[in-house]
């Protein structure tokens, strides 16, 4: 009996870990069409850009980058993507 029990929990648990990755695979699409959004908006702006992007970027790093003139990309707390850099920021041209 208990090992029955045991089952039906352990399957319970299978079919919530199938749903939250359903949900997470859903969301990483929304974030990689945001990321090709926000690529095709700084090509059309013109820029020529470099760039760094990661889902956790520690401000040390993001601020180097963007000293180099890089682009300092990360994802937000709603899943989606933003630029770090400051709004002064001019990125360096690669040609």
């Amino acid at each position: 009996m208990k090992l029955k029990e045991s089952q039906k929990k352990t399957d319970s648990q299978i079919l919530e870990l199938k749903e939250s990755q359903k949900k997470t695979d859903e969301q990483m699409r929304r974030t990689d069409a945001k990321l090709d959004r926000v690529g095709k908006q700084l090509a059309d702006m013109g820029l020529v850009q470099g760039g760094i992007g990661a889902l956790v970027v520690k401000e040390d790093v993001g601020r180097y980058a963007e000293k180099a003139g890089l682009y300092v990309m990360t994802q937000t707390d709603e899943g989606g993507a933003a630029l770090l850099n400051r709004d002064d920021f001019k990125p360096k041209e690669f040609l």
